[in-house]
C-alpha cells in the first residue's frame, strides 16, 4: 500500500482503475461459474423452442399442401421441389 501512496498522477490513476477492473472481471467471473448449468439449461431451452416451431411450422404446411392437392387432385410443378 506504501507504494501506491508513492505514486503521482496519472500513474496512481491508472493503477487504481485496473485494481477496479480487475475486482470486476473477477466478479463477472464468478458470477458466470455460478450460473454455467442454469446458462446451459436456458440455451438448451431456446434451441428446442425453436425446433419446436419449425416442427409445427412444416406440418402446418404439409397439411396445406396434401389438402390443396385432395381438392384438385393436381400438383403444382414448384410444391414438387
Amino acid at each position: 500500500m506504501q507504494f501506491i501512496l508513492q505514486l503521482q498522477g496519472q500513474s496512481r490513476i491508472f493503477l487504481f482503475k485496473w485494481i477496479k477492473n480487475t475486482n470486476h472481471s473477477n466478479y463477472y467471473f464468478f458470477l458466470l461459474l455460478v450460473f454455467w448449468s442454469t446458462l446451459t439449461k436456458l440455451k438448451m431451452r431456446m434451441k428446442l423452442n425453436n425446433l419446436i416451431s419449425q416442427k409445427s411450422a412444416i406440418k402446418g404446411l404439409i397439411k396445406e399442401m396434401q389438402s390443396s392437392y385432395f381438392k384438385t387432385r393436381k400438383i403444382s410443378e414448384s410444391d414438387i421441389i
